[in-house]
């Protein structure tokens, strides 16, 4: 979930930073006596905004799949009971086709 929230942030970040600008620039043109401000959301790039989010997103996800610490390919324990008491799920050592032999789980022949 929490990865969920930062993408979203990410993917949003571009036009939150535009639009704090823009009224950054509206309130400037008041300041100086300007008749009428620019508008705040007429002019908007939206699409661009999109563009550079989605790329965000993208290098977001490049580099969590790149610097993840724990192997993506684990042997997992599902949570079990044993003498009444409930013990977590874990995670084992990293598995592969190597380390138990195969598919088949023979060595051969």
């Amino acid at each position: 979930m929490t990865r969920v929230l930062v993408f979203i942030v990410i993917l949003l970040l571009p036009t939150a930073i535009y639009l704090m600008f823009a009224a950054w620039q509206q309130r400037r043109a008041q300041a100086a006596g300007a008749e009428s401000p620019p508008p705040l959301l007429e002019n908007t790039p939206w699409f661009w905004l999109i563009i550079i989010g989605v790329l965000l997103m993208v290098a977001a996800l490049f580099a969590l799949a790149i610097f993840e610490p724990d192997p993506p390919y684990r042997d997992y324990t599902p949570p079990r009971e044993e003498n009444g008491v409930i013990l977590p799920g874990t995670f084992g050592e990293e598995s592969g086709a190597g380390a138990d032999g195969g598919a088949d789980g023979g060595g051969g022949g």
